[in-house]
């Protein structure tokens, strides 16, 4: 399924985003752990880098920076937590 972001909040002090999708369908995605793993996500333990998150083209991806990108699907997919407050 092609999912896409409409809106974020970003938490850079829990290393955490509220994801807002189009279908009205909210997730809390924890990044702690992915970041714990290295590689390219580890550079988004420095708090200003994990500010820098935005909603990717078409709303089909979240960006960090200039060169950290994860696809809105599989951020759906791995979120363990569901929220109510969709806006």
């Amino acid at each position: 399924m092609l999912f896409e972001i409409e809106h974020i909040r970003v938490y850079p002090e829990r290393y955490t985003i509220d994801i807002a999708y189009t279908d009205k369908v909210a997730v809390r995605v924890e990044f702690k752990a992915l970041m714990d793993q290295g590689g390219i996500a580890e550079a988004l333990k420095d708090p200003q880098v994990f500010a820098t998150a935005r909603i990717g083209p078409r709303g089909r991806s979240l960006v960090f920076g200039d060169d950290i990108e994860f696809c809105a699907d599989g951020l759906r997919m791995k979120s363990k937590q569901t929220i109510e407050d969709a806006a």
